[in-house]
């Protein structure tokens, strides 16, 4: 269980994470997050460079190496 307090309205909703459909609800809205940023983004032909977190060692380090490669074959 955790709780998110909503910053508006101060309201406090607590979430099951045991819950198979509240952690596939919070998987579809990251997965619904991730594509808006993408569809920004590409509009407005902005370069995104996504880091994960999770890496345990340097996990910035990749992806940056590869973003700049990539934007050095465009060029």
């Amino acid at each position: 269980m955790f709780a998110a307090e909503d910053p508006e309205t101060g309201e406090v909703v607590w979430f099951d994470t045991s819950s198979k459909v509240v952690r596939s609800a919070f998987h579809l809205g990251q997965i619904r997050r991730e594509n808006e940023i993408d569809q920004f983004f590409r509009k407005n032909s902005i370069d995104r460079v996504v880091i994960d977190l999770s890496e345990a060692d340097q996990p910035y380090l990749r992806p940056l190496v590869r973003f700049f490669k990539q934007r050095e074959r465009k060029r």
